[in-house]
């Protein structure tokens, strides 16, 4: 960690709080050298309370850190970004993690026990009299004479001094554009009251390297000064101007690329184009879709060789017509190239959603069928009465078979249940006996078939109860589950992309009145992964986007229609972007030190509304692309 400050100027460290809140300058003042080494300002104190008239609206702070070695005596400035008066502290050399007591004018330092006495005083105004003296008491025993002391004064910028004394406990106003800053010195190895002396001086922030040193700014400047602006969504661009994003992924095993709307062009490219880079200059080798487990074996299969054209695979393995579109198939048949070169290992491509989304279990329990009929006869008739009622729902569409469902008689829906149910404990019970056998690899398969067949099932049940809204997060369980799945079962050191929405992936709960949380795929895994997670939001400021008509006669339930992008709002993360580059990324983990308004951003876009999330807590980074376009699966209205 870099020094927290240095002699004559230095910016505080991106880790360094007072309080859970977060330093924005620092400024040392000593006679010779003040080192201060890797400060982590674990020593620190507030003064005063919040809100304490004795420290003004945000309070200011001072900070020794546990390290801190000074040759002379030297002068601590902190400040916060909503701070009011700022506070000079004086440290002496040698001593350590001072702590606060109270004293009256003429008294000794050193009565710990003694509550700190107040007094009200305005900016500008002559120090109450009697006026507060606080003071420092050092740790260790030593007489009264040997006690360090730390005096703050009060000075406007209109005047030199305010306190006569030089002991009044106040602080220093700020103004935007200047500050003032006093400077307390020693003329003596052991210093009291009288020993010191006052100065004020104008001083506006300095500049390093042509940009300011102090104060933190907002995310839209922040953005503009450290943003990655970037000029090519194609494919096959060289990857040099997306090195910026390794400072996001780390060492992480799972990155998530999301999107706020579905079926978008450039949402496709952003994401394929951070694929590339991830894989070729980062060593990943999982691309893990929004798409069915079971049907995803299609993909899997494609992608090393198997049958089919792009189109048909695409089609069948990826539910909600969300592989319908030429930017997917163009990536399936990067991958499959890809996996055809003799040098280099090969790279995945799998489904982690339920089967159909939220469809069908259908295509699982056929899946199943398949393994059952060698490994356990005995389990078919109870897998032939769940096929049965699920058939009289299916349908390749999503939406439609979803709604179908609702269709389905209570007597049908508690048989379809209480043949997975058997499935499920005859199929855990053949686990070991499968792995002795040498077949851990189908029998594991096999399972998560059944598994997404059963957390479907508990959708479909749960809608009636819940809504919507509720069950579908069965779909993000499995989700989730199934990366997990892809980390335990692959070779060690496995590193998996995955491709979701942004609801999926975001690692914060999103409220859903009350005091409902609806957990998304992103917390499960935030919460399992830690910092071996990091989820990248994809979204936009102007343009076009998607939403899921009415159904009509001439098109069915689940069709993407094109729509109108509103405007941001003011506390969208959208509203912090430039729309001058054609995208670019913003790393929110290494904005968040500098960025005075990141609590600011309480929402992101999800399709054509506003969803209600603390941005920088959901997201690790934000890919935002100013101008969006449906793709040519949209309708057009």
């Amino acid at each position: 960690m870099a020094d927290l400050v240095r002699p004559g100027v230095g910016l505080v460290d991106d880790e360094a709080r007072v309080g859970g809140r977060q330093l924005v300058a620092g400024i040392a003042y000593g006679h010779a050298e003040a080192r201060l080494g890797p400060v982590v300002a674990q020593a620190l104190m507030p003064v005063g309370d919040p809100g304490d008239d004795l420290v003004g609206e945000g309070g200011a702070a001072w900070a020794v850190a546990d390290d801190a070695e000074f040759s002379q005596p030297a002068l601590l400035v902190l400040a916060f970004p909503d701070t009011q008066v700022r506070q000079a502290v004086t440290v002496k050399r040698g001593h350590r993690s001072p702590r606060e007591v109270g004293v009256k004018p003429g008294q000794e330092p050193g009565m710990r026990d003694r509550p700190l006495a107040r007094s009200k005083v305005s900016i500008g105004e002559q120090a109450p009299s009697p006026c507060t003296l606080r003071a420092l008491r050092l740790p260790g025993r030593r007489g009264a004479n040997d006690c360090r002391q730390e005096v703050c004064q009060v000075a406007d910028r209109r005047t030199s001094a305010v306190a006569q004394d030089a002991t009044a406990p106040y602080g220093v106003a700020e103004t935007p554009s200047q500050w003032t800053m006093i400077t307390v010195t020693c003329r003596e190895r052991i210093f009291r009251p009288q020993d010191v002396e006052v100065r004020t001086r104008m001083s506006r922030p300095r500049r390093h390297g042509g940009k300011r040193l102090t104060g933190r700014r907002n995310m839209a400047s922040w953005i503009r000064d450290h943003g990655t602006a970037l000029d090519s969504l194609d494919f096959a661009a060289p990857l040099d101007d997306l090195e910026p994003l390794r400072d996001v992924v780390g060492d992480a095993r799972v990155v998530a690329l999301g999107e706020s709307s579905h079926h978008i062009r450039e949402f496709y490219q952003v994401r394929h184009r951070i694929l590339r880079f991830l894989v070729e200059r980062c060593g990943f080798q999982v691309y893990a879709l929004e798409a069915p487990f079971t049907q995803g074996q299609l993909l899997e299969e494609w992608v090393r060789g198997g049958p089919g054209t792009v189109e048909q695979v695409a089609q069948t393995g990826i539910a909600m017509s969300l592989g319908q579109c030429q930017q997917m198939h163009e990536v399936l048949t990067w991958i499959r190239q890809r996996n055809e070169q003799p040098e280099g290992p090969l790279l995945r491509c799998v489904g982690t959603d339920l089967p159909g989304a939220f469809g069908s279990p259908l295509p699982a329990l056929e899946a199943l069928a398949g393994y059952l009929k060698w490994a356990c006869p005995d389990a078919l008739p109870a897998l032939e009465a769940a096929a049965e009622v699920a058939r009289s729902f299916h349908d390749p569409v999503t939406m439609q078979a979803f709604g179908r469902y609702q269709e389905v008689g209570p007597g049908e829906r508690d048989t379809l249940t209480s043949a997975l149910s058997q499935l499920t404990a005859r199929m855990q019970r053949l686990t070991c006996v499968q792995r002795s056998r040498g077949h851990e690899a189908e029998h594991g398969t096999a399972l998560w078939h059944l598994r997404g067949a059963w957390y479907l099932d508990q959708l479909h049940r749960a809608t009636a109860g819940e809504g919507f809204e509720d069950a579908s997060t069965f779909r993000d369980v499995y989700m989730a589950e199934s990366v997990l799945r892809l980390l335990d079962e692959d070779a060690a050191g496995t590193r998996v992309v995955l491709a979701a929405h942004n609801w999926h992936i975001q690692k914060t709960p999103a409220a859903e009145g009350g005091d409902r949380l609806l957990l998304p795929a992103g917390a499960h895994l935030a919460a399992a992964l830690g910092d071996d997670y990091r989820a990248i939001g994809v979204t936009s400021s102007h343009g076009r986007t998607t939403t899921v008509g009415e159904p009509t006669p001439e098109r069915p339930e689940g069709t993407w229609y094109d729509a109108p992008l509103p405007s941001p709002t003011d506390h969208s993360i959208e509203a912090a972007f430039p729309t001058g580059a054609l995208w670019t990324v913003a790393n929110l983990r290494a904005a968040r030190p500098h960025v005075e308004d990141a609590e600011a951003f309480q929402q992101s876009r999800m399709a054509d509304y506003f969803l209600d999330m603390p941005v920088f807590a959901a997201f690790d980074a934000i890919a935002h692309v100013s101008h969006t376009t449906g793709t040519d699966y949209v309708v057009q209205r």
